[in-house]
């Protein structure tokens, strides 16, 4: 069973607050959908007001990307958010509860988590040896007229479902060109006894707090096919 990292309200409003002052991405994933969707938490409302006792604690959401994500959570309010603290991914799952309308905080209400979760992908991945050490890929992008130019990144971690790919100084432009969502038609992955072409689309694009990759981002990315079942040599 996955460790969790916050369980008590007095940690969770600790872990949520952060979220919202460093202006972190989170992934949103609705029941029945394994499309992904990008948001950040605008607000929290613990509701412990002397007015607002009754009210049951709830996080604002931005509205989500791509905005067919919006629609879907009134018909099905399950949801799981997932974010990144370093390289560390964490989920929780929550309900969709109504659209918050009231400036400034525009976006979709969910309920307050009961506890965090830690999500170690990376330890499933190297005890179930069905997942290749893929150790760096190249992305090509079409640049219109101009051609295509291509990365070469090094991924730092994988899971069934995506990768992250390190983002340094020199491919900062990146950045800038890639939009969550986006779709990604020419990537190739490498390890040391396969290389696979894939494609997918970007998850999100987050700052590193590790010391080691001080300055650097992470691209998330999902791909269309889990790397468990992509057909290796």
């Amino acid at each position: 069973m996955p460790p969790h990292i916050a369980e008590t309200k007095k940690n969770l409003r600790k872990l949520i607050d952060f979220l919202i002052s460093r202006n972190r991405e989170i992934t949103v994933e609705i029941q029945g959908n394994r499309t992904l969707y990008t948001s950040r938490i605008i607000t929290a409302d613990y509701g412990d007001l002397p007015s607002k006792t009754s009210e049951e604690s709830k996080l604002i959401i931005e509205m989500l990307a791509p905005g067919s994500g919006n629609g879907l959570l009134k018909m099905s309010p399950n949801v799981e958010i997932q974010f990144l603290l370093g390289e560390k991914s964490c989920q929780f799952n929550s309900r969709y509860l109504g659209a918050s309308t009231e400036y400034p905080h525009i976006g979709q209400m969910i309920s307050f988590p009961d506890s965090v979760k830690l999500v170690d992908r990376r330890g499933y991945e190297r005890d179930s040896g069905k997942i290749p050490a893929f150790l760096y890929g190249i992305l090509a992008l079409r640049k219109g007229e101009e051609g295509s130019a291509t990365y070469e990144l090094e991924i730092i971690n994988r899971s069934a479902y995506g990768i992250g790919m390190l983002i340094t100084k020199n491919d900062f432009g990146l950045l800038e060109t890639l939009k969550e969502g986006d779709e990604l038609q020419d990537l190739e992955l490498y390890a040391p006894t396969a290389v696979v072409r894939v494609t997918g689309s970007v998850r999100h694009k987050t700052k590193l707090q590790e010391k080691k990759y001080e300055g650097s981002y992470v691209l998330g990315i999902k791909l269309d096919e889990t790397l468990e079942d992509l057909p290796l040599p």
